[in-house]
Parts: structure tokens; C-alpha cells; sequence
């Protein structure tokens, strides 16, 4: 295994459930050449993460939340062997992170670490389009994304 994945799930046709993929989009803007060892990628759906970071040392995975906080709060942590409750079901991807995680482990497939940086949503039908308290919080999570890279690699 090799490499940081930083992957942005989410389905950007239910409103807050697209943060992920845009946090990760602007956050891939300040990747500069010669950074072989990152990938960005936007994953529609949790159970995607199975084949992608099966190559990765460390996975930061960005997703929309729900744990009852301000729509737009953001949250990071290290998942680890066992994911807070709040991080299971309730996804609108069928099979939330966590649960994807616990997949990859009992397969030997997940990365040695996954952290996750959840934006708390509040809007999650149907539509296009971030609601205004998560569209406020996409770029100071894309700083903190950069942050997180730059306490696990220096030169990042």
C-alpha cells in the first residue's frame, strides 16, 4: 500500500449529501504537480471506497454528517477499529462510511488509517445545491483538509 486517497462522497443530487465531493474538488485545486503520493477522487457512493483505497496507506474520507449539530459544523476524526455510532446508517448512500470501513477490514482491504471530516448537513432531498449554512462551511473544510495532510505529510 502507498499513498493518501482523500475522497469526497457524496451525491450531489441531494442537496447537502454533495459537500463531500465539493470539499474535495476544492480542495484538489491546491494540489501542486509532482504530488504522485495524493489522489483526489469524488466517490458517489460509500461502497466505491472498497476498490479505491484498497491501495492506499491512509484514506481521508469527506462526507456529510448527521450527529445533531449546527448544519455546517465540521467534524474530524480518526474512525480507527471502531466508528462512533453516529458515523453508521442514515446515509443516503445505502451503506455509510463506517459500515464500509468494517466491510474493508473483514476483507484485508482497508487502508491503515481513515480519518473522515463530516460537514453536518441539514437538506438532503432531492435538488442540486449546497444549503447556504454548508456552502459557508465548504472552504474552511478544504483548509482543514489541507491541514490534516499537512501534519501527515510535511511536504504537502
Amino acid at each position: 500500500m502507498s499513498g493518501i486517497l482523500v475522497a469526497g462522497v457524496g451525491n450531489r443530487d441531494r442537496r447537502d449529501d454533495g459537500a463531500g465531493p465539493e470539499v474535495a474538488r476544492r480542495a484538489a485545486l491546491r494540489l501542486m504537480p509532482g504530488s504522485e503520493s495524493l489522489r483526489f477522487l469524488e466517490v458517489p457512493e460509500a461502497l466505491d471506497l472498497l476498490d479505491l483505497w484498497s491501495d492506499s496507506q491512509l484514506c481521508l474520507v469527506v462526507d456529510a454528517v448527521r450527529t445533531g449539530a449546527a448544519p455546517g459544523t465540521v467534524h474530524s476524526l480518526d474512525l480507527g477499529a471502531r466508528p462512533p455510532s453516529w458515523t453508521r446508517g442514515g446515509s443516503t448512500h445505502g451503506l455509510g462510511v463506517a459500515e464500509a470501513l468494517l466491510l474493508a477490514q473483514q476483507l484485508g482491504r482497508a487502508p491503515d488509517r481513515v480519518l473522515l471530516l463530516g460537514i453536518e448537513g441539514g437538506e438532503f432531498g432531492q435538488g442540486v445545491g449546497l444549503s447556504p449554512e454548508v456552502e459557508r462551511a465548504v472552504n474552511p473544510a478544504a483548509d482543514r483538509v489541507w491541514e490534516l495532510l499537512g501534519e501527515l505529510l510535511p511536504c504537502a
